[in-house]
């Protein structure tokens, strides 16, 4: 009997179904296999059918976090895609641009109090940010040692959460977003008590911006592996 539950393999076709949508490395199907190789022992035709019984009584759950964690997934990587170029574009017109356009109402006095995101939805600044990164001959303007040195240490600590077993999703979840907007939060309230010069206002600047530069994406690409690997369902 020992030797046969070693041999018997649980049905390849339910067994790469349900793989398709909960991934291989889920839980559940090593659960199923323990059962299937025990029930195996004792006769191997009803542990097939028992497990082809179990693995479409699971597939409804399956499909419905399967696209609930694709579209997760699909919104972490769109916001990574999208936040990371406007944000270096916005560098990038810091570094070529001395004078704002026409139609952005006191711009200077909004950029060295920190008002980068209502900066961001000016139309006009938009404009300008092609013939900014065509003037940029360089991308040096993108190193900041002290934004890399603590992005670093934010994905480091990420990592080391993401790594514990007890962890959960919306934990790491929260702690990524903490992480990343932090030191912006931060250099807002920095500029708001303290009002510094502009001079000190722009390093201040490129170091809350460079941080999420740095910091999002592979803060993006642990939660969708988070994402991929939450994925637990209960069998009968």
């Amino acid at each position: 009997m020992a030797e046969l539950s070693h041999n018997c393999k649980p049905p390849r076709l339910a067994e790469g179904l349900l793989a398709l949508l909960i991934g291989r490395s889920d839980e559940m199907l090593g659960d199923l296999s323990e059962e299937f190789l025990w029930r195996a022992a004792k006769d191997p035709r009803a542990a097939h059918y028992w497990y082809w019984q179990q693995v479409l009584r699971s597939l409804p759950y399956a499909v419905e976090h399967s696209i609930l964690l694709a579209r997760l997934s699909c919104l972490v990587v769109c916001a990574c895609l999208i936040l990371v170029p406007v944000l270096i574009a916005f560098v990038a017109w810091l570094s070529n641009f001395d004078v704002f356009p026409a139609g952005v109402e006191q711009g200077m006095q909004r950029l060295v109090s920190g008002q980068i995101a209502g900066l961001l939805t000016e139309s006009a600044i938009w404009g300008q940010f092609p013939e900014a990164l065509r003037r940029t001959e360089d991308l040096w303007f993108l190193m900041h040692p002290p934004a890399l040195i603590w992005s670093l240490l934010s994905v480091a600590a990420a990592y080391l959460y993401y790594r514990r077993k007890a962890s959960s999703t919306v934990g790491f979840a929260l702690m990524a977003l903490m992480l990343v907007f932090m030191p912006y939060v931060v250099g807002k309230l920095y500029i708001f008590w303290h009002a510094p010069p502009a001079k000190q206002v722009g390093p201040l600047l490129a170091f809350m911006l460079l941080h999420i530069c740095y910091s999002v994406p592979p803060l993006a690409y642990m939660a969708v592996k988070r994402l991929r690997h939450s994925a637990r369902y209960r069998h009968g």
